[in-house]
C-alpha cells in the first residue's frame, strides 16, 4: 500500500517505466533508472569504503552511507517491536521495510501489494511454485535458495570455510570468529550481549517475556 499518489509515482517509475535514461557507469553492471537520485544512491553500492562508523561501546560496524548507520543503530536502542503480520509467524524486526522484505522472500508475500499492475510480476521459475515479485532478480535469487538448499556465501576465516546462503548470516558469523558482539539487550539491569542479531530476540522471549 502507498501512503500517497507521489509514492506510488515513484515505485511505477522505478519499477515498472521502460524510460530510464540514468545508467550506471559501471561496465559488469548495467542498471538503469528513472531517476538521478536512484543512480547516485546506487552507485554507493560500488565504492569500498565505509565512512560511516557506529559509535556504539563494542560495535564496529560501519556502513557506506548515513540511512544505513541508521538503520543499524536500531538495534542498540530498543527490543525490535514490528511483528511479521503472518499468523504463527512470530518474528520481530526493527523496521516495517525488514518485516516486508521477511514476508516477501519466507511467505511470499508481495512487497508492493496494491501495486495496479500484477501482470509486471516477476515469477518463480520453480515447478509448482507460484511466488512472484515486483523487486526482481535479488529477491528472485534470495527466494530461489529455498528451492536448492544452495549457500552461495563462504566465511574465509582460516580452516572454517562454513556456507551461508546470505550475506547478512555470514556478518553475524564473523561477529562471532572476531569476538564482537554488538547486538545488547536493553531490558533494565541487563548486560546480555551477542554476536548474532537472531540471539537477541531468542534471549527476549527466554529472559525477559516468561
Amino acid at each position: 500500500m502507498f501512503k500517497s499518489p507521489f509514492l506510488m509515482r515513484i515505485h511505477f517509475n522505478r519499477v515498472h517505466t521502460t524510460d530510464k535514461p540514468f545508467k550506471c557507469p559501471h561496465n559488469e553492471c548495467g542498471k538503469e533508472f528513472a531517476y538521478k537520485q536512484c543512480l547516485d544512491s546506487h552507485l554507493v553500492s560500488h565504492t569500498t569504503g565505509r565512512p560511516f562508523v557506529c559509535d556504539f561501546i563494542g560495535c564496529q560496524r560501519s556502513y557506506k552511507n548515513e540511512i544505513s548507520l541508521q538503520t543499524h543503530k536500531l538495534i542498540h536502542l530498543s527490543e525490535p517491536t514490528i511483528k511479521c503480520s503472518v499468523e504463527g509467524c512470530g518474528e520481530r524486526f526493527y523496521t516495517r521495510m525488514k518485516m516486508k522484505k521477511h514476508r516477501e522472500v519466507v511467505h511470499s508475500i508481495p512487497f508492493y501489494k496494491f501495486c495496479p499492475k500484477p501482470e509486471n510480476r516477476v515469477p518463480c521459475l520453480w515447478p509448482g511454485c507460484d511466488f512472484t515479485t515486483y523487486r526482481g532478480n535479488y529477491v528472485l535469487k534470495l527466494h530461489a535458495l529455498k528451492h536448492t538448499g544452495e549457500k552461495p556465501v563462504v566465511c574465509d576465516w582460516p580452516e572454517c570455510g562454513k556456507r551461508f546462503a546470505r550475506m547478512d548470516h555470514l556478518k553475524d558469523h564473523m561477529n562471532a570468529h572476531k569476538n564482537v558482539k554488538p547486538y545488547a539487550c536493553h531490558w533494565p539491569g541487563c548486560q546480555y550481549r551477542c554476536s548474532y542479531g537472531s540471539n537477541i530476540t531468542i534471549h527476549y522471549k527466554q529472559v525477559h517475556k516468561k
